[in-house]
């Protein structure tokens, strides 16, 4: 019989890895109203203390976001242009 190898302990930092990979692929496919909505239910603040083991999946996470940053850019400058263009709203 071939022998299982034991399930790693669930990890919620593997599940904002996982978080991040679809929202990367929801900006490149320039869906930002859905990478918008999922982003404001993220409650960062409650995930508990990172372990040693969650490393990766914090690194990996991190780099999904830096790349979803970068995919933002031309959006983050399109609204600035149309600002600039209209003004921006009297508060």
């Amino acid at each position: 019989m071939d022998r299982v190898e034991p399930m790693a302990p669930h990890s919620p930092y593997r599940d904002l890895e996982s978080l991040t990979i679809h929202l990367k692929a929801l900006a490149e496919a320039g869906d930002w109203d859905t990478v918008a909505s999922l982003i404001a239910g993220l409650r960062p603040d409650q995930l508990p203390k990172a372990r040693p083991s969650d490393r990766a999946a914090i690194e990996a996470a991190l780099q999904n976001i830096a790349a979803i940053n970068e995919r933002a850019i031309p959006l983050r400058e399109d609204i600035a242009r149309l600002l600039s263009a209209f003004g921006t709203p009297a508060r």
